[in-house]
């Protein structure tokens, strides 16, 4: 047996998971939201355009994608994201979990050769 295989080798999971993620996070964009069996409760699952895995919407990200993209889940698709790694306690524990944001750009502002906006 290879000694560089780890737990989550053996057992894929078919969503993400934040150990999934670069330290830099991952930005992403949105394809699609789906309602999925998952154990023995039904979730939403937000899926991006070429990545496989799905991300298991909690409320708190459902609301950070809606509080700047909109209440309404359809007006979602083609729209960006970006995923990182935050410490949250959960059930008195601290753990790594996956938070999103927006990430909106905006091509109508020109941008100079240092990153400033030239309309400022």
């Amino acid at each position: 047996m290879s000694r560089d295989v780890t737990v989550d080798d053996m057992f894929p999971s078919k969503y993400l998971k934040a150990a999934d993620l670069p330290r830099a996070g991952k930005t992403l964009e949105i394809d699609s939201v789906e309602q999925e069996k998952v154990g023995d409760d039904t979730k939403w699952i937000l899926y991006f355009v070429g990545e496989d895995r799905g991300l298991i919407l909690n409320k708190t990200n459902a609301k950070m994608i809606a509080s700047e993209y909109g209440n309404k889940v359809a007006e979602w698709s083609t729209r960006k994201v970006h995923l990182r790694r935050e410490k949250v306690s959960f059930k008195g524990d601290v753990v790594d979990a996956i938070r999103v944001s927006a990430v909106e750009f905006d091509d109508a502002i020109p941008f100079g050769k240092d990153g400033d906006s030239e309309a400022a």
